[in-house]
């Protein structure tokens, strides 16, 4: 059962819209809390947008070892980027939206600075 739940996702678009609710309210809520990590921490707390993670890995975890203060070779680097995928994953694309569900993620996204770069439309470059 689960692996015919995987191929359906996989190769069509999921069409439950009360599901889809529930997820969106869910990341909003983790949302909120990592809002509430960075209003309580300020500085100490690093964005780093999974996308950058793929498109520039061995830019982005240099940036994480900066942060932490911490020295990270060459070959970590790039034994760390080898790892990765080669592009982003779209998941929306795998799901059937209302035009409500888009409209209140977009809305819901104002609240939040770390998601200021994203759009249901565009993927992050």
């Amino acid at each position: 059962m689960a692996y015919s739940f995987r191929y359906k996702c996989f190769f069509h678009q999921v069409n439950n819209a009360t599901r889809l609710d529930w997820a969106i309210d869910y990341y909003f809520k983790l949302a909120a809390c990592n809002q509430s990590v960075r209003e309580r921490y300020g500085e100490a707390v690093i964005d780093i947008p999974g996308h950058e993670t793929v498109l520039r890995p061995k830019d982005t975890i240099q940036k994480l070892c900066n942060h932490l203060g911490v020295t990270c070779s060459e070959e970590y680097l790039k034994k760390c980027s080898n790892i990765l995928y080669a592009t982003p994953s779209i998941t929306r694309d795998k799901i059937v939206w209302t035009e409500e569900q888009k409209t209140r993620v977009t809305e819901m996204m104002q609240n939040y600075p770390f998601l200021k770069d994203y759009s249901f439309e565009e993927v992050p470059n």
